[in-house]
């Protein structure tokens, strides 16, 4: 049986918002438009009950299989659609160009900030003031086009182009490092092998190792948050296992001098595979 994840609601969420990017993030206005006018259409209301009984029954499973969840796009994609076909407006000839302009180019900004804030988590206090800035301009600017021309069209096409800098900076940054890039197939199977049979295994504080086992293997692994869980989660079996970083085997095995830790290679990154004998 598998561990229930309580987390999965949030991550849920944040799939339908980044599968569903740039028409997303009107969603909320979709539903403020259809709570407002007091009784919605037919049509909007049974969008709703349907992408809202797929999204909550596969919540109340609290386990996350972001395939699951594909039904309620369609229900996503027509409101959104039905949105933005009666809200979606040509630039009007009054509108400044010099602003939007500015609109283009912060959000040119905060997509190439995006992308590279994921593809590299570690930045400098300065690169930190420039993402910022970037994307306070984009939204205060963002917000003032789009009241002034009433029209979504501003907002719709900065979001494009957020999304189309954020997906080529990712590209341009990972085609860089693909061929150096090993695939860890290897590297999982041979921590299953290293583990007894139905042994369960866990990944201490969601190491990036872990959506890469339910791809190349059938096991179920645990997360483990903390170090009062991990040691639950090695005193609820006979035999468990458990993948952490070094620096907590290191920080954790004077107090428990039981535990063994074998250390492990896959593409350059350091874990220790930690059993309790």
């Amino acid at each position: 049986v598998r561990e229930k994840e309580w987390d999965v609601p949030l991550e849920y969420l944040g799939d339908v918002f980044a599968g569903a990017a740039p028409w997303s993030f009107l969603f909320p206005l979709v539903l403020y438009k259809y709570f407002s006018s007091g009784r919605g259409s037919k049509e909007t209301t049974f969008l709703l009950i349907w992408f809202t009984v797929v999204f909550v029954f596969f919540c109340l499973s609290f386990q996350r299989r972001s395939p699951y969840i594909m039904p309620l796009f369609p229900a996503l994609a027509i409101m959104l659609g039905g949105y933005v076909d009666k809200n979606l407006g040509e630039i009007t000839v009054g509108q400044s160009y010099a602003t939007f302009a500015l609109l283009c180019l912060s959000a040119a900004v905060t997509g190439l900030a995006a992308g590279n804030m994921v593809n590299d988590p570690v930045f400098d206090l300065q690169f930190i003031i420039i993402a910022t800035v970037a994307a306070v301009t984009l939204a205060v600017t963002g917000a003032l086009v789009t009241t002034r021309s009433k029209s979504l069209c501003s907002l719709f096409i900065s979001g494009l182009i957020v999304l189309g800098v954020f997906a080529v900076s990712q590209d341009v940054y990972y085609e860089q490092r693909f061929e150096k890039k090993e695939s860890e197939k290897e590297f999982c199977k041979e921590v299953r092998g290293m583990i007894e049979a139905d042994a369960p295994l866990g990944i201490y504080r969601r190491l990036p190792i872990h959506y890469t086992f339910y791809f190349y293997t059938d096991g179920y692994t645990k997360h483990i948050e903390s170090e009062d869980e991990l040691v639950e989660f090695f005193d609820s079996s006979a035999q468990a296992y458990c993948l952490l970083s070094p620096e907590d085997y290191e920080n954790m095995k004077q107090r428990y001098p039981s535990w063994q830790g074998s250390e492990l290679v896959s593409n350059k990154r350091k874990y220790m595979l930690v059993s309790k004998h």
